[in-house]
């Protein structure tokens, strides 16, 4: 195919409206309760414009040709293929928000430096390696994928329910503990998506197929982690304010950046502890988001197929 036939091939309406709703649905997620109050008008102006463009999508999808739409719509008629999307978009939640937020709690509570904070997630990264390739091998010999999926689902919700409970005095080896249990948990599930949908798939609709759960996790870590850290602002700011009214908001933002350590400092040792206490707690709190994912995937994974199938 020519370069030109392939740029005519290209769902460019379809791309724009997609890059459009989820430009503006994050926006208005990270921006609302610190940059805009959640009932201001400009909040509820980038919520609608946002919606309006997923239905403008959704619209353009089915009217538009099979052959170049960007998004294969036909797939969501598909029960198992629905199933496999939606647990594609959630799996991804465990784990990024873990790698987002735990070097934060380090570089917080213990002062650990960016790159020794980003060391400490080795045992979540090593157990989650470790059962993504084991997940791939043994779910390809065994045939059966919904017990790996149902296990997953349950360590990933027993794991992060442990993080849920962290404050400033928690140990390491908690910390660390729970993080091998979601590395193990998320590893059982988090790329089985792509396997299961190749098989669900037409043979000549598996690249299309490969392409639907790629959607689903993009779409679903973005909007997951802007989730996550709109409850980290929003918690933690809220808390600092009400204990420090003094600090206007630019001081109060730089202190859950991480960037307003000297300001910090300036704080007499209680206070100091205080303001920490707030940023750990709404850290802590950020970990419901990964529970929810745990949950839907369980509840999911209820409803999937239970006979054997050819994996490879």
């Amino acid at each position: 195919m020519k370069i030109g036939e392939r740029i005519k091939a290209v769902d460019w309406i379809g791309n724009t409206l997609v890059i459009g709703a989820y430009i503006s649905g994050l926006m208005a997620i990270s921006f609302g309760g610190t940059t805009y109050a959640w009932n201001s008008a400009e909040d509820i102006a980038l919520f609608c414009v946002s919606g309006v463009l997923f239905i403008a999508l959704g619209i353009h999808q089915v009217w538009s040709n099979p052959q170049n739409r960007m998004f294969p719509v036909h797939f969501l008629k598909h029960k198992g293929l629905l199933i496999q999307f939606l647990v594609g978009a959630s799996a991804g939640t465990s784990s990024f928000v873990t790698i987002y937020f735990i070097p934060l709690y380090f570089q917080f509570v213990q002062q650990s430096s960016s790159l020794l904070a980003g060391v400490r997630l080795l045992p979540f990264i090593g157990s989650l390696a470790a059962f993504t390739m084991l997940n791939g091998h043994l779910m390809a010999r065994s045939g059966y994928s919904m017990p790996w999926y149902v296990t997953g689902s349950v360590l990933v919700i027993a794991a992060n329910s442990m993080l849920y409970t962290i404050d400033i005095s928690t140990s390491n080896a908690f910390i660390y503990g729970a993080m091998v249990l979601n590395g193990i948990g998320t590893g059982m599930f988090l790329n089985a998506p792509f396997a299961v949908a190749q098989w669900l798939a037409p043979p000549k609709e598996i690249s299309s197929a490969v392409g639907f759960i790629m959607c689903a996790r993009g779409g679903g870590l973005a909007i997951a982690l802007s989730i996550a850290n709109s409850i980290f602002l929003n918690l933690a700011q809220n808390r600092i304010r009400r204990m420090l009214p003094d600090l206007d908001k630019t001081q109060v933002q730089s202190l859950t950046s991480g960037a307003g350590s000297n300001l910090l400092e300036t704080l007499p040792v209680t206070q100091q502890q205080e303001v920490l206490a707030a940023i750990v707690f709404a850290i802590s709190r950020v970990f419901i988001t990964s529970i929810a994912s745990g949950c839907f995937c369980l509840c999911l994974s209820l409803f999937m197929d239970r006979k054997k199938i050819k994996l490879g």
